[in-house]
């Protein structure tokens, strides 16, 4: 019996899977039930060999949160899209198989969605006025992270006063080690990505991303330690696979 069975059969609520985490050494499924009276609860279940659960209701509410807090894992994953994702939509310039991750994406749910500024800035480049208003429309739907800048120039008034030495450049480190892996306008997305603590970098790009990122994976994993750079056929296959171990 899994844990959505138990805690249906046995408090009536049915819940919805939304990561694993750790606390005290032990993994805990977290899950937010779907039920009006318990809107806005965790439930941290402590892994089937133990077969106890906390729940977030009534007098025990403080201490879920106290968990929540304490663990500061339990936030859905969260995915940054690179411009492609959106820009191929219009045209439909994707595989079948990409046309089947997207809809499983869509039923799996469980992450957030990100892009950035950068990625605005690139679908203003569009020269096609009809095609340019679907893509920025797109782009307004998207959840935008805080905007990373990794370039100041040296010239007066280019930068905030103290960013730079007097008349000289600065460049964000980790953007300019990127630089010697990646383009750089891609460096700069994954800069945006890393710093808003995003789980996966989704992209359509296989020459300028996703081989590079495997060509040079030691020092990826070095500069983006917490980033998976994935197709979405990949990252449907990442969360079934995360979700087959959390339900276990």
């Amino acid at each position: 019996m899994c844990w959505r069975d138990i805690l249906r059969a046995d408090r009536g609520i049915d819940c919805e899977f939304r990561n694993v985490c750790r606390y005290e050494e032990r993994r805990l499924d977290v899950v937010q039930p779907n039920s009006d009276n318990c809107e806005g609860f965790l439930i941290f279940r402590v892994r089937a060999a133990l077969r106890r659960l906390t729940a977030g209701t009534g007098t025990v509410h403080l201490l879920v949160e106290r968990l929540y807090s304490e663990v500061g894992t339990v936030s859905e994953p969260i995915v940054y899209l690179d411009t492609n994702i959106l820009s191929r939509i219009p045209d439909l310039r994707i595989s079948a198989g990409t046309a089947t991750a997207y809809g499983e994406l869509a039923q799996l749910g469980g992450i957030r969605l990100v892009t950035s500024e950068k990625t605005r800035a690139e679908i203003l480049r569009t020269t096609n006025p009809h095609r340019s208003g679907v893509l920025q429309l797109l782009v307004a739907l998207v959840e935008k992270v805080p905007y990373e800048v990794v370039h100041y120039s040296g010239a007066i008034a280019a930068a905030p006063i103290g960013a730079t030495p007097i008349s000289g450049d600065w460049t964000d480190p980790l953007y300019q080690d990127l630089r010697s892996i990646f383009d750089p306008d891609d460096a700069e997305h994954i800069v945006q990505a890393v710093h808003a603590n995003c789980a996966f970098f989704l992209t359509l790009d296989e020459t300028s991303i996703l081989s590079r990122a495997r060509a040079h994976a030691s020092r990826v994993s070095q500069l983006c330690p917490e980033l998976r750079f994935v197709s979405p056929e990949v990252l449907v296959a990442a969360l079934k696979a995360r979700r087959a171990e959390a339900t276990c």
